[in-house]
């Protein structure tokens, strides 16, 4: 290890005797504290930071819960964001990430993490680490494809996925208890499977709108806690399968500009729904 990356280890303890021992070791060792401190300036929050960071300033922004750092134009996470021990929301929406580093996946308590708007291609499956992990967003990024299966995920209840490039979305997912929202609107789908072994019994809203699918799943009356659906602009979507009446907690089911055949019919068979047409 180089000595920038050993004295970045020392502040990645989090504690202040380390911090200041890596202060006096860069100076001793004619380390340039703007170098040293090079990816703390580029996590620190939104406000303007300061000309000099001093180990109290550092030591703060390690024990930050809630991290702002969307629209900074980033195109790269640096790794000590695996430092942040503390925190719980990270915002990095609107920037330009094409990947993450792994060191995100070692944040104890971080419970949502905001990627809306990035160039991301490939899913990060190995944020299945994080235990407490609530809410993942991905919208509008450049994600073709999902794994089949993703470890982990255990707490998560809300999955953000609108605005991708996903054409097919066939996998067991999540070993989560109280998954809860999923969007995959305004994806190019066009064959969708999820309920295989009932492990979606829980979602409770799904946003399918403007993709290109001609069919839901045969099972789709597995989603029994399902109270919102959203099928909105679907032009190829014509027929709503059997099991859906068993679907018997759905309140609102959106089908505008979509050519559901029979809605008459559904009406009748299931008053409890409101179609919004």
């Amino acid at each position: 290890m180089n000595i920038l990356g050993a004295l970045r280890a020392l502040i990645g303890s989090a504690d202040m005797a380390n911090i200041e021992l890596a202060f006096s070791l860069a100076e001793g060792q004619s380390v340039p504290l703007r170098e040293l401190l090079a990816p703390y300036y580029m996590l620190w929050p939104r406000a303007e930071p300061p000309a000099e960071m001093s180990k109290e300033d550092l030591w703060a922004l390690l024990q930050r819960p809630f991290l702002n750092l969307s629209n900074r134009k980033l195109v790269e996470l640096p790794k000590e964001i695996g430092q942040f021990r503390a925190l719980e929301q990270l915002d990095l929406s609107g920037n330009q990430l094409e990947t993450l580093p792994q060191e995100l996946g070692e944040l104890p308590y971080l419970h949502s993490i905001n990627l809306n708007t990035n160039r991301l291609e490939a899913f990060p499956s190995f944020l299945g680490a994080l235990p407490h992990l609530q809410q993942l967003f991905l919208g509008v990024n450049k994600i073709k494809t999902l794994p089949k299966r993703a470890e982990g995920f255990r707490a998560l209840r809300n999955l953000q996925l609108f605005d991708n490039e996903l054409e097919e979305v066939s996998f067991s997912f999540f070993q989560a208890e109280d998954f809860g929202m999923l969007n995959l609107s305004r994806n190019p789908l066009r064959e969708l499977s999820l309920f295989a072994d009932g492990q979606f019994g829980q979602l409770r809203k799904l946003e399918l709108s403007g993709t290109q699918l001609r069919q839901l799943p045969a099972d789709i009356g597995l989603l029994y806690s399902l109270t919102h659906l959203d099928l909105s602009y679907n032009p190829k979507l014509e027929e709503l399968p059997a099991s859906f009446e068993r679907l018997d907690r759905l309140q609102i089911l959106e089908s505008r500009n979509t050519p559901l055949k029979k809605l008459d019919q559904w009406l009748q068979r299931m008053p409890w729904v409101d179609f919004l047409v």
